[in-house]
Protein backbone atom coordinates (compact mmCIF):
# COMPACT_ATOMS: atom_id res chain seq x y z
CA UNK A 1 0.00 0.00 0.00
CA UNK A 2 2.62 2.44 0.05
CA UNK A 3 3.72 4.52 -2.20
CA UNK A 4 0.55 3.52 -3.88
CA UNK A 5 -2.63 5.85 -4.04
CA UNK A 6 -5.95 4.35 -3.13
CA UNK A 7 -8.94 6.60 -5.31
CA UNK A 8 -11.22 7.59 -2.52
CA UNK A 9 -14.92 5.74 -2.55
CA UNK A 10 -17.01 8.44 -2.16
CA UNK A 11 -19.50 11.37 -3.99
CA UNK A 12 -17.50 14.00 -2.41
CA UNK A 13 -13.95 13.82 -2.93
CA UNK A 14 -12.62 16.43 -0.15
CA UNK A 15 -13.76 19.34 1.89
CA UNK A 16 -15.11 22.25 0.19
CA UNK A 17 -14.96 20.04 -3.79
CA UNK A 18 -17.89 21.72 -5.88
CA UNK A 19 -19.44 18.57 -5.01
CA UNK A 20 -19.66 19.37 -1.45
CA UNK A 21 -21.34 23.00 -2.23
CA UNK A 22 -23.87 21.26 -4.61
CA UNK A 23 -24.43 18.25 -2.24
CA UNK A 24 -24.87 21.07 0.42
CA UNK A 25 -27.19 23.12 -2.08
CA UNK A 26 -29.09 19.93 -2.85
CA UNK A 27 -29.61 18.92 0.65
CA UNK A 28 -31.13 22.51 1.80
CA UNK A 29 -33.69 23.08 -0.87
CA UNK A 30 -36.12 21.02 1.03
CA UNK A 31 -35.85 22.76 3.86
CA UNK A 32 -35.90 26.54 2.15
CA UNK A 33 -39.36 25.10 0.73
CA UNK A 34 -40.61 23.88 4.03
CA UNK A 35 -39.68 26.04 6.37
CA UNK A 36 -39.88 29.79 6.28
CA UNK A 37 -38.71 32.66 9.08
CA UNK A 38 -35.67 32.15 10.84
CA UNK A 39 -35.23 28.74 10.30
CA UNK A 40 -35.02 29.35 6.57
CA UNK A 41 -32.43 32.16 7.02
CA UNK A 42 -30.66 30.12 9.30
CA UNK A 43 -30.61 27.47 6.56
CA UNK A 44 -29.17 30.16 3.84
CA UNK A 45 -26.71 31.47 5.56
CA UNK A 46 -24.95 28.00 5.79
CA UNK A 47 -25.90 27.25 2.68
CA UNK A 48 -24.31 30.14 1.91
CA UNK A 49 -20.97 29.82 3.79
CA UNK A 50 -20.64 26.66 2.04
CA UNK A 51 -20.50 28.06 -0.62
CA UNK A 52 -18.19 30.67 0.10
CA UNK A 53 -16.07 28.21 1.62
CA UNK A 54 -16.00 25.92 -1.52
CA UNK A 55 -14.79 29.20 -3.69
CA UNK A 56 -12.09 29.99 -1.45
CA UNK A 57 -10.79 26.67 0.09
CA UNK A 58 -7.97 26.19 -2.23
CA UNK A 59 -6.94 29.51 -1.71
CA UNK A 60 -6.64 29.23 1.86
CA UNK A 61 -3.65 27.49 1.46
CA UNK A 62 -1.42 30.26 -0.28
CA UNK A 63 -3.22 32.42 1.81
CA UNK A 64 -1.92 31.31 5.51
CA UNK A 65 1.18 30.39 3.65
CA UNK A 66 1.44 34.26 3.01
CA UNK A 67 0.23 34.93 6.77
CA UNK A 68 3.07 32.76 8.17
CA UNK A 69 5.83 34.43 5.68
CA UNK A 70 4.87 37.85 7.66
CA UNK A 71 5.65 37.03 11.27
Amino acid sequence: MRGRWIRPRRWVRYDGAPEDAALAVALAAPSLVVFDGWLAAVVAAGVTISLLYALVRRRLVTWTAECDRLE
